[in-house]
């Protein structure tokens, strides 16, 4: 385990490094925390958040870029944080050439997890929010 990585029980956090590499380091570890939690269904879901998280986090934030993923009663969450406190990414406008292969990373998170917002941290950038129950709510 190197110092970039922080795991207990219930959680791993991830120190991200400034480069491509990021996202599927992201990724990796994503998956093999939920394998060891024995969670098989929610694998492609948090895998595919973590991975636009930490994209969007790359090309539009500032470093430093971190990763939490904990086990909580009931549920997961994922947070990725990044040090620029702007809550969107520049919206690519319709008929943009990059509009095909930009700007969906946040309606994709949404379409896979149970619940996403993001949170500004006052003098230190934002956390972007994803989570999953793992048992149904009680009414």
């Amino acid at each position: 385990m190197t110092d970039r990585v922080r795991l207990d029980g219930d959680s791993v956090r991830l120190a991200l490094p400034d480069d491509a590499t990021a996202p599927g380091i992201a990724r990796r570890s994503v998956r093999a925390t939920l394998t060891r939690w024995q969670l098989p269904k929610l694998v492609d879901a948090c895998v595919l958040a973590a991975s636009e998280l930490v994209t969007n986090a790359r090309l539009h934030g500032r470093p430093p870029v971190g990763l939490l993923l904990r086990r909580t009663v009931g549920g997961v969450r994922l947070e990725v944080n990044d040090g620029d406190p702007h809550l969107s990414a520049r919206p690519v406008e319709e008929g943009s050439p990059d509009v095909a292969e930009s700007g969906r990373g946040l309606d994709i998170v949404g379409a896979v997890s149970d619940d996403t917002w993001c949170e500004r941290i006052p003098g230190d950038g934002k956390t972007v929010v994803a989570s999953w129950r793992t048992r149904p709510r009680t009414p």
